[in-house]
């Protein structure tokens, strides 16, 4: 679950709440609720700021129990590699293992689409 991973990844950097809070711009209380799991849903944005920090995929953060907005990562991710450079002006995806991030990310995304049209 996000909580465990996300309290994993911070200790495993020897970082406090405090810090951990402040590399991602949130308050050490909002960290503490994601850690404890009082949070329902996800923060794209948050999820991407920890994947930065940490260096693991977005999907890392991810389980099937995480509620999402639809395209949310995707747009999240999108908007990471274009900040960091990691798309060229023909709109191609320059580094291979962001390509397969993002293609991933959209077999998910397909696959909640696909989800939502048989409920």
């Amino acid at each position: 679950m996000l909580k465990d991973k996300v309290k994993k990844v911070r200790k495993e950097m020897k970082l406090t709440q405090v810090e951990f809070a402040k590399r991602l711009g949130i308050s050490r209380s909002y960290l503490s609720d994601i850690e404890l799991g009082r949070l329902k849903g996800t923060n794209v944005k948050i999820i991407s700021k920890l994947s930065d920090i940490t260096g693991k995929p977005m999907e890392y953060f991810l389980d099937k129990d995480t509620t999402i907005k639809s395209y949310d990562i995707l747009d999240a991710a999108l908007d990471m590699m274009i900040s960091n450079n990691l798309v060229n002006k023909e709109g191609e995806i320059t580094d291979e293992a962001y390509r397969e991030i993002i293609w991933n990310i959209l077999k998910k995304e397909i696959q909640i689409k696909m989800d939502m049209k048989t409920k």
